[in-house]
């Protein structure tokens, strides 16, 4: 039997992390013609713009340089978070969450091999 393959649906968003929100919003708003979706908070306070276009907008943590890593995290939507979980404990993967939020459902975070923060959510 082929091992369990759990289905990605697509790419959801991207957090990217800027030195000066505002004018970071000003570009992908007034420049490019994105339009905002929601304003917010992190999980860790750091303010987040969501633009409907599939883009999130933040600052860098306190104490990171900016330009270390630029994007956050990249998101995919998933069918079914189960599978992913219970990969994740077969595999002895570690992994963040899950987290419920209104906008994406219930996330967790993964790593892939070169430290880029993966998320997969539900909704």
């Amino acid at each position: 039997m082929a091992p369990e393959q759990p289905p990605v649906l697509g790419l959801t968003h991207v957090l990217v992390q800027v030195r000066d929100l505002d004018a970071a919003e000003r570009f992908f708003v007034g420049v490019l013609g994105f339009t905002v979706r929601d304003r917010g908070a992190l999980r860790d306070g750091r303010p987040l713009v969501v633009l409907r276009q599939g883009l999130g907008l933040t600052v860098f943590p306190p104490g990171v340089a900016s330009g270390e890593r630029t994007v956050d995290h990249i998101a995919f939507r998933v069918r079914d978070l189960a599978p992913f979980v219970r990969r994740m404990a077969r595999d002895n993967l570690p992994y963040e969450g899950p987290v419920t939020t209104p906008t994406y459902g219930t996330s967790i975070y993964v790593r892939d091999p070169d430290g880029n923060r993966i998320e997969l959510h539900d909704r």
